[in-house]
């Protein structure tokens, strides 16, 4: 009872779903981010994990507590601190963790009735937030678009392939991916220390969110898990694959329910064109139709 009233109670987006798929570019010049006031390209933070909220950042943002700040025009939709990690005095700079959140992505009659759908999430089994602060720093982590990319693990013959949005280049040789340290993907890419991530088409999206549970799967043989084109690296290559990147890991630290890998990466090819995948939580898309802003977007 209480998961098909908080599905519902969505509907006070707008949007039938908390998540749609959008191009990884849909919010550009319609969005504005600010690290201490001074207006920063989003690219420069990556998403790294949801609990706690992580954030991986460029070398050029330093290694001390930042106001992060995102608007829409003028106004001021939502911010947040950011505060290095332990991790960053152990061989992991550029870390950070989301703090003190504040957003108004609706108005506050709405955003009154939004509390109470989150706290029937709260109850939900199996939610991965607790909490109006967990789910604050969620919503304004997916407030920027995050690609989804297919990672691979393993030859054809026996693999693993699965979805993942916590992921990003922060400058040479410095890949960051993050998986739950408890899944067997992460098992798998830490036994194996290889793998490759596949840029898929948005028109992929169903595709990608069917593959999730691999995030506790066994490896099989690619046909039984989706069409596969070759391989890349020694790993097999999904069907559709727009480009790929050969990931080395390097190494890994631990940040609550993560594992975040520190890869290098080699072999970088494009393969076809077309519009990447990426997922946006729709506060965000409420906050621009409040603005008169519509984004074209896909459900999953």
């Amino acid at each position: 009872m209480l998961a098909r009233i908080a599905n519902k109670a969505i509907a006070l987006y707008g949007f039938p779903r908390e998540y749609v798929c959008c191009s990884p570019a849909a919010l550009e010049g319609l969005t504005k981010w600010f690290l201490d006031d001074r207006p920063i390209d989003p690219s420069a933070l990556v998403m790294l994990g949801y609990r706690p909220l992580v954030l991986g950042a460029d070398p050029s943002v330093t290694d001390r507590p930042h106001s992060l700040e995102l608007h829409i025009g003028e106004r001021t939709i939502a911010r947040m601190v950011i505060e290095p990690t332990w991790s960053t005095v152990g061989g992991h700079p550029g870390i950070f963790l989301g703090t003190a959140p504040w957003q108004a992505f609706l108005p506050w009659p709405l955003h009154q009735l939004d509390r109470g759908r989150q706290w029937l999430n709260s109850h939900r089994k199996g939610n991965i937030t607790s909490g109006n602060k967990a789910y604050d720093l969620l919503r304004i982590g997916y407030a920027q678009p995050r690609e989804v990319q297919l990672a691979v693990v393993g030859g054809p013959a026996d693999c693993n392939v699965f979805p993942t949005d916590l992921h990003g280049d922060l400058g040479a040789n410095n890949y960051r991916i993050s998986l739950r340290s408890a899944g067997m993907a992460c098992s798998q890419v830490q036994e194996r220390g290889t793998f490759i991530l596949c840029r898929i088409p948005l028109d992929q999206a169903g595709l990608a969110y069917t593959l999730g549970p691999r995030h506790m799967a066994e490896p099989a043989p690619m046909t039984e898990i989706l069409p596969w084109q070759g391989e890349h690296a020694g790993h097999g290559l999904p069907m559709g694959t727009l480009s790929v990147i050969h990931c080395s890991v390097k190494g890994h630290v631990d940040i609550g329910a993560h594992r975040i890998f520190h890869c290098d990466t080699s072999e970088r090819r494009t393969l076809a064109e077309g519009v990447p995948l990426a997922q946006v939580h729709v506060a965000i898309l409420a906050a621009l139709r409040r603005a008169g802003i519509h984004i074209p977007v896909v459900l999953p």
